[in-house]
């Protein structure tokens, strides 16, 4: 797992890299993932973000468009919880030049 944290117009500012042992599913691997970044934002006290994903699962969940009782929801609110400390995001999934974002404000 890797993070690279950008300027807004590109720059490099920061990057963590991770081991995921275990993780056989890519789905959860990618929602842990997703988790351990917005923990490291927090750290960082970043305030706007966009998270750029390969797989379309946390953004429809952020999003609100599907929810069950699994493991891979139950890590998916942890990613709601630890979203709340950031003012202004964006989670992004792009596939062959198609792309749905999700945008949040937190005033």
């Amino acid at each position: 797992m890797g993070v690279v944290l950008r300027n807004e117009n590109g720059g490099f500012l920061s990057a963590m890299g991770g081991k995921q042992d275990g993780v056989l599913d890519s789905r959860i691997a990618e929602v842990v993932g997703v988790r351990e970044a917005l923990s490291w934002l927090k750290r960082k006290e970043v305030e706007e973000v966009t998270i750029k994903l390969n797989g379309m699962v946390v953004v429809q969940a952020i999003s609100n468009k599907g929810r069950d009782n699994s493991y891979i929801w139950s890590i998916i609110g942890d990613c709601t919880a630890l979203v709340i400390n950031i003012k202004s995001y964006c989670f992004s999934f792009v596939i062959n030049k198609l792309s749905y974002s999700h945008y949040g404000e937190r005033g």
